[in-house]
C-alpha cells in the first residue's frame, strides 16, 4: 500500500483545476479537485468554501463521505481541530473503513490536545486496517506541500500511537 505523491506537480494540477472551475463552475467533481488541492497545498479556507459549495450543490451525493473527509483535512491544515473532528467523524459514520478519515480524526484529536480520543481513534483505526496504520507510522504523511503540515500530521500520528510525547505537539499547534 505505498501511495506516492507528486507534490512537485500540485501548482500545474491547481491551475487547470482552477481553469476546469472557470469553465463550469457548478461541477461537483471539478469543485472537489480544486478543494483537495487548495487543501493540502496550504489554502484551508478556499478548500472549506469550495466544499461546502460541493454539499450544496450535490447534497445527496454517494460520495459524500469524501467530502466530509476533505473539510476534516482542509479543517486540519487550517488548525481548526474541533472542525476537524466533527468532518472526520461525520465520514467515518458513512463509511467505518475510510482509514484515511480515521488518520485525520486521530490528528484532529491530537491538535485539539485530547489525546485520550486520540489514542482511542488510532487503536480503533489500527484494529479496522492494521497495515495502513503500520505503513503510516513508518512512512509518514507526505499529501501535503509544505513540510510543515507534513511534520505536524507525522507528530500528531506519532504521539496518538504512544511514540512521542504530548508535549511534542505544543510547538506545532
Amino acid at each position: 500500500m505505498l501511495t506516492t505523491y507528486h507534490v512537485d506537480h500540485y501548482p500545474e494540477a491547481l491551475t487547470d483545476a482552477q481553469r476546469a472551475h472557470e469553465m463550469n463552475s457548478n461541477d461537483a467533481f471539478v469543485l472537489s479537485c480544486l478543494a483537495w488541492l487548495e487543501a493540502i497545498m496550504g489554502d484551508p479556507e478556499r478548500a472549506i468554501e469550495h466544499a461546502h459549495q460541493i454539499l450544496r450543490l450535490s447534497p445527496r451525493d454517494i460520495r459524500s463521505c469524501a467530502n466530509c473527509h476533505l473539510l476534516g483535512v482542509a479543517h486540519f491544515i487550517g488548525k481548526h481541530y474541533s472542525e476537524g473532528i466533527r468532518w472526520a467523524s461525520r465520514a467515518l459514520n458513512d463509511r467505518p473503513e475510510m482509514f484515511q478519515a480515521r488518520f485525520n480524526l486521530v490528528n484532529c484529536y491530537v491538535g485539539a490536545n485530547d489525546i485520550a480520543k486520540a489514542r482511542a481513534a488510532f487503536v480503533e483505526g489500527r484494529a479496522r486496517a492494521p497495515d495502513a496504520f503500520k505503513t503510516r507510522l513508518e512512512r509518514g504523511a507526505t499529501l501535503y506541500s509544505r513540510p510543515e503540515d507534513n511534520k505536524r500530521a507525522n507528530v500528531f500520528f506519532r504521539i496518538a500511537a504512544g511514540l512521542e510525547d504530548p508535549s511534542a505537539a505544543e510547538a506545532l499547534r
